[in-house]
């Protein structure tokens, strides 16, 4: 209780009071990219619109998803003023790690990623970073590539849980190169790209099988996975569903407060086998005593109240 209510105080919710216990014992971390390790909007580097393209179109389009990709097409958008009538898009399909397909009057519009729109026989150019390709019946009028950068306190994340001994790992829908390029400048040697959402529940299902795993995830494409690791992890910005199926929610959406809640986690389940450890000593010295008749009955009484004082007054260092 006392560990619950500290991490409350930093923004940090726990969902039931013995994952902080779990939290402690995991060895394996495995991080989303997009939203999680790099901020949850993105830099727009390279675009292209068509002049035949209505921006509006194009802005209602992107509005559609949540994904953090389609949210900064739409937000760059939205600052040059597109922002009028909602058009009624129908027949819409979010496709979780691919795109969004929909369908206006009698059009249809396609967003998403390279190998999105090449499985339905559109081809585009190549990307060297995270991108979204906006293609309207079987044309491509739009496309935006963005750079990635890292969420502020990952990289000192990274070396607490290098300094833990604790494997990590990156699962992303993102295209292999910009996974490649986010894993190379936090030093992670293993990830995997293009990862859909039941990649990434057998690949935490697989790992679970030899390990206790943490996951930290954000969007749709997580939930699955999240709810199969041992203890799973969302910020408050992410997709409504990945926080449900989240035991731990981060309130500040920084990886600084996960680093403290891990700390917190260690210090809490240290202190559990403390306590354990100073009852049974206790019990073990008085018990015997009191069988023998060498300890007053008052004195007796006394002693127990001492004991639950003393688990008490160790707890409490928690707090400090």
């Amino acid at each position: 209780l006392i560990a619950l209510s500290k991490a409350l105080k930093q923004k940090v919710l726990f969902k039931s009071a013995d994952v902080s216990e779990d939290l402690s014992k995991c060895d394996v971390a495995v991080f989303d990219k997009t939203g999680v390790l790099t901020n949850h909007q993105l830099e727009i580097s390279s675009f292209f619109i068509d002049e035949r393209l209505d921006l509006n179109t194009l802005f209602h389009f992107a509005s559609l998803s949540k994904h953090p990709v389609a949210k900064s097409v739409a937000q760059f958008l939205e600052k040059k003023g597109f922002k009028n009538e909602p058009l009624k898009f129908k027949d819409i399909q979010n496709i979780a790690a691919k795109g969004i397909c929909a369908k206006f009057k009698e059009d249809l519009y396609l967003g998403g990623s390279k190998a999105f729109l090449n499985a339905h026989k559109i081809s585009c150019k190549d990307f060297e970073d995270t991108h979204f390709v906006f293609a309207k019946n079987g044309e491509v009028l739009a496309f935006f590539e963005f750079k990635s950068t890292l969420r502020k306190g990952v990289k000192e994340l990274m070396a607490y849980l290098k300094n833990l001994k604790l494997e990590i790992y990156i699962l992303s829908g993102d295209h292999f190169k910009a996974v490649q390029r986010v894993a190379k400048e936090l030093e992670i040697s293993h990830f995997k790209a293009g990862c859909l959402p039941e990649d990434k529940l057998y690949f935490i299902e697989h790992l679970s099988s030899k390990h206790r795993v943490f996951m930290v995830g954000d969007g749709i494409n997580d939930s699955l996975a999240l709810k199969s690791a041992a203890v799973s992890i969302s910020l408050r910005s992410g997709a409504d569903l990945a926080i449900e199926n989240a035991d731990v929610l981060l309130l500040k959406n920084d990886l600084n407060s996960l680093k403290n809640t891990l700390k917190l986690c260690k210090k809490t389940y240290k202190i559990i086998k403390q306590n354990l450890a100073l009852s049974i000593f206790y019990n073990a010295l008085t018990i015997p005593l009191a069988f023998l008749g060498l300890i007053n009955p008052l004195l007796a009484a006394s002693s127990m109240s001492l004991s639950s004082i003393l688990v008490i007054l160790n707890a409490l260092r928690i707090n400090k």
